[in-house]
């Protein structure tokens, strides 16, 4: 018979947790420092002191990047040695392309839709190669 167990899924906390959360206090208190300066060189009419806001705004940025690296750094580190760690770590997201099989080239025109195995298949032509391209994935980005 079966049975309920606990499981962890995640983990939270951890000193990763307490330093990406202190990079977005300093991007939050930029933010208000921006805001306030800009209202002070509104209601006193003296706008050179929107400086101020531009450099506490960009210091603010500046110190979230940071804060966030390390972070993200603590949790590689964490991952490498097979420990727990909180939060995600930070990876880019892969761009994809359809591409000619032949020479690599995505520049192609689609030219009609023909029946294969009765499906309907979108065919194109290769405007660098002239290679005739049989394609159901295109479909998606057509």
């Amino acid at each position: 018979m079966a049975h309920l167990q606990k499981k962890i899924i995640s983990y939270t906390g951890g000193i990763e947790s307490r330093v990406e959360g202190l990079g977005t206090f300093f991007l939050v208190l930029g933010i208000i420092a921006a805001a306030f300066w800009v209202y002070v060189a509104i209601s006193a009419a003296r706008y050179e002191v929107i400086s101020l806001g531009i450099l506490q705004l960009s210091a603010g940025l500046t110190l979230w990047v940071l804060f966030t690296g390390i972070a993200d750094w603590i949790r590689q580190a964490k991952r490498l040695k097979g420990l727990p760690y909180g939060g995600q770590i930070l990876e880019p997201n892969a761009v994809t392309a359809q591409v000619c099989s032949e020479c690599g080239s995505s520049n192609f025109v689609q030219t009609k839709t023909e029946k294969i195995d009765n499906e309907p298949h979108k065919m194109y032509e290769c405007q660098n190669c002239k290679a005739r391209i049989v394609g159901e994935a295109h479909r998606r980005f057509l």
